[in-house]
């Protein structure tokens, strides 16, 4: 009878431990899967933001660049006027830079969570 009811302790007991390793195994695929989201979600928008600088902000501020060194030849614009055209040139330059290197850094920990090449 005593042995009964030690018995049914243990085997409750393992049934809890069971449970505990089910339920921690859940989290840990859940926090895999956030994880893995996440970086899919950070290299789209590195990407979209890449390509947005390269197709239209850029060669709108290369444009811009132009029109103000011309007019700061001519006279009719400041040195400041063309500086400042110059740094917002580069400032982009360095913002598609950062986008570029962020995806390839998210794309990465793609691979390396996944364990297969991302296809371009």
């Amino acid at each position: 009878m005593f042995a009964e009811k030690r018995n049914s302790g243990a085997i409750a007991s393992a049934l809890a431990e069971r449970d505990q390793v089910a339920i921690e195994k859940e989290a840990t695929k859940l926090r895999f899967r956030n994880h893995l989201l996440r970086a899919y979600s950070n290299r789209k928008q590195a990407i979209l933001t890449a390509n947005s600088l390269k197709q239209s902000v850029i060669p709108m501020l290369e444009d811009a660049l132009e029109d103000t060194q011309d007019a700061y030849q001519k006279g009719r614009y400041g040195y400041l006027d063309y500086v400042s055209a110059r740094q917002e040139l580069l400032n982009a330059r360095r913002t598609l830079i950062d986008a570029a290197s962020a995806a390839l850094i998210y794309g990465a920990e793609i691979e390396k969570l996944t364990n297969e090449a991302l296809s371009l």
